[in-house]
């Protein structure tokens, strides 16, 4: 798998076949089925991405802004996903049906933005993470006091997150598409966090478990080749030592890792050895 830029507005797109042109290079030399369509330019650009992506088979997901307009328009025009919350906060009925039924996924980035204070100051300040032993051995000290030293977190009455997961989960349950993801700000943990400001925001575990794995393999068009264990799909796990479907803090209980097939202890990252042992 590989990406490559988002299409931004310096690209300054004056006609379809223009974009064509950069839409192709992306797929046939970078090689990409999906892309990043960063406000690219006026609706009209923005529907030449839609429709010159579809015409090459790419998969084109999009920045949300926070923007509730933009947002709307890149929904009607058929764009694959939509990245950070919909604002605002609460959606009724009339928003949680056209979105749900207009098969575009939505990525929440609860960590980072979503119309609120971020969430992740929440997380640094209950569990903190700067002495952590197992994140110690791979991130190192500097990263870790920018990320985690003196970091505090505001009343509970100050967040919206839970209240925008809530208008997600109204989303999925009415049949929409969510991906889940934190944005890569803070590598190891963003993601276990994100899972868990969905369950605040009533989503189950079993609901938020589905988001991060087939959810977010449909929302970037891979789901054939990950999000589930098939066969023919790539083999990239976790082995756990707890049950997330009663806790989703339990996700976090790693013993094994493996990637495309091959597996690594949790802590070191050590390969182990494949054996081959007869089974009864």
């Amino acid at each position: 798998f590989t990406t490559g830029p988002a299409v931004f507005d310096y690209n300054d797109f004056r006609s379809r076949e223009q974009v064509l042109s950069v839409l192709s290079r992306y797929r046939d030399h970078y090689r990409l089925s999906n892309l990043k369509e960063y406000r690219a330019g006026n609706r009209r650009v923005r529907q030449w991405v839609a429709s010159a992506a579809d015409e090459l088979g790419m998969t084109v997901t999009t920045e949300g802004a926070l923007s509730f307009k933009l947002d709307l328009t890149q929904i009607i025009d058929g764009y694959a996903g939509i990245e950070h919350a919909l604002p605002p906060p609460v959606h009724y009925r009339d928003v949680t049906e056209f979105f749900a039924g207009s098969a575009t996924s939505n990525t929440l980035t609860l960590m980072i933005t979503h119309g609120g204070l971020p969430a992740d100051k929440v997380f640094i300040d209950r569990t903190d993470p700067m002495s952590d032993a197992k994140y110690a051995h791979f991130a190192p000290a500097w990263y870790r006091e920018t990320r985690f030293a003196d970091v505090s977190a505001e009343s509970p009455e100050n967040y919206l997150y839970p209240v925008v997961a809530k208008s997600a989960l109204d989303m999925l349950r009415a049949g929409g598409l969510v991906g889940l993801g934190a944005h890569g700000d803070i590598p190891g943990f963003g993601t276990h966090w994100e899972m868990q400001a969905h369950v605040e925001g009533g989503w189950t575990p079993a609901e938020v478990l589905w988001a991060a794995t087939m959810g977010s393999a449909t929302t970037i068009g891979r789901d054939e080749a990950l999000g589930s264990l098939a066969p023919g799909k790539l083999a990239d796990l976790v082995v756990i030592d707890e049950n997330p479907l009663d806790d989703i803090s339990r996700t976090l209980a790693i013993h094994y890792v493996m990637k495309n097939g091959r597996l690594y202890d949790d802590e070191t990252l050590v390969e182990k050895p494949a054996t081959r042992q007869s089974r009864p």
